[in-house]
């Protein structure tokens, strides 16, 4: 199986690239010329790679066409923001080939989310941004469970926790023995080795106690995936970071581990640092500049080839995760990214 999964940036937090506040995302026509490279990007590697798959996080409308390709959009998953440059929402999409695979898509699991964890007439607290789809297919009739998710980006550890103890609980639950694959924006680093302590941490939690039955490509945090230029602060205001801390691992590839699956992890571009994507400071004009040639989102576009050979081996199942909890540490009174 080939699987492309890209967060195309979706223009509602553009401003964080941009370092404004008002207005917020983005210029509606910028999006608009942003969104044609988007579906060029996708187009010309859906037809270099040829994948099974492709997973779109913080999608919007102009990249988000009937098909990609030889493949048909199966469903879309909306995260409603307000009305910010001309549109009130992103999306979560995934594109499946049904000429290869039967699709069911699973709802319960959302469901069961927001019946706990999410108020749908407030739009209280936080949606759980994830799609399952159970693929069967149709040659070896195998049948393997999809999941596309855009994990939280929030820095508060406990929700986050909830959300990946409630996915790693829901399948363990439900797809015990089923070859189960996690595509998406992560919004943690699960390799993380180095920085800040506290995110460590948290990272090695996730990966050896919620996600211990997974195998995460790649294996390591050197492959980046992410670029985020500045920090907004309480004020308002924004701080810009140190090279070094602008660019992070948050694209990852899960395997349940019964699968024994190695899967090669490519990124579009190859190497993201040093690239400032998809806005850019213009340090003689000191203005901030669209970039959308060298490439049109703050994430890679990332393939994963999985070897599609099976051993069925079974694991048995841990009770549920005793929380995390951080360690206290004196605070940086720099304002923490959102």
């Amino acid at each position: 199986m080939k699987i492309i999964s890209f967060n195309v940036a979706t223009t509602h937090f553009m401003h964080f690239n941009k370092k404004q506040t008002y207005p917020l995302g983005e210029k509606v026509e910028d999006k608009k010329k942003r969104s044609k490279v988007l579906k060029y990007t996708i187009l010309n590697n859906l037809r270099k790679e040829e994948p099974d798959v492709l997973c779109l996080q913080e999608a919007f409308k102009e990249v988000l066409p009937p098909k990609y390709g030889n493949l048909p959009l199966q469903n879309i998953y909306e995260i409603k923001h307000g009305a910010i440059g001309g549109y009130n929402s992103s999306f979560l999409a995934t594109y499946i080939n049904t000429d290869k695979y039967y699709v069911s898509e699973n709802t319960h699991f959302n469901d069961e989310y927001q019946r706990i964890n999410f108020n749908r007439k407030t739009g209280d607290k936080h949606p759980c941004r994830t799609q399952i789809f159970e693929l069967v297919e149709k040659k070896t009739h195998l049948r393997t469970i999809l999941i596309n998710i855009h994990g939280m980006g929030i820095p508060d550890f406990g929700i986050r926790e909830k959300f990946f103890l409630f996915l790693a609980n829901y399948v363990y639950g439900i797809y015990p023995f089923d070859g189960v694959i996690i595509v998406g924006d992560i919004n943690t680093n699960l390799q993380k080795a180095s920085g800040d302590q506290d995110e460590i941490d948290f990272s090695a939690y996730v990966r050896d106690n919620l996600l211990y039955n997974f195998d995460i490509f790649p294996e390591n945090e050197s492959k980046k995936s992410s670029y985020h230029r500045y920090i907004k602060n309480e004020d308002g205001t924004f701080t810009s970071k140190e090279e070094s801390d602008r660019y992070d691992c948050l694209d990852f590839c899960l395997t349940s581990k019964n699968m024994e699956k190695k899967v090669s992890v490519k990124r579009v571009p190859k190497n993201l640092v040093g690239m400032e994507v998809p806005y850019k400071m213009n340090t003689e004009a000191k203005i901030i500049l669209p970039n959308f040639d060298e490439f049109p989102s703050d994430h890679t576009l990332n393939v994963y080839t999985i070897i599609n050979k099976r051993i069925g081996t079974r694991t048995k199942r841990r009770v549920s995760s005793p929380g995390f909890k951080s360690k206290k540490r004196k605070m940086s009174k720099k304002g923490k990214s959102v």
